[in-house]
């Protein structure tokens, strides 16, 4: 559980993962999904790795993600694949919300 306001649950298009979280009893107090914010700044591509190119200058693996992920153990290329995922999610977070105040819309992510 992560009910407290002051913890900040950082994802990018989290949908998926937040049914399947709460279906086994996950809830969050707050959250900031950096795919819906990359939206109000009127974003064409929201691609996590077109927005880490694009505010963080960062470019990720090649895509892992049509592998068969129940497969273990994982490789190395997958458990690169999965740390850069979420690696720089935080500092897009302060980037995009730096972005967000810029144009005043924070308020409405």
């Amino acid at each position: 559980m992560f009910p407290t306001p002051s913890v900040v649950t950082v994802l990018h298009a989290g949908d998926n993962d937040l049914v399947q979280l709460k279906r086994r009893g996950f809830g969050f107090a707050s959250l900031f999904d950096t795919s819906i914010a990359a939206r109000f700044l009127g974003a064409k591509a929201l691609g996590l790795d077109v927005l880490l190119g694009t505010y963080l200058g960062v470019e990720l693996p090649p895509s892992r993600q049509r592998d068969d992920w129940s497969r273990r153990p994982l490789s190395e290329a997958q458990r690169r694949y999965a740390e850069a995922d979420v690696l720089h999610l935080f500092a897009l977070r302060r980037r995009l919300t730096e972005e967000l105040v810029r144009v005043g819309r924070l308020a409405w992510v």
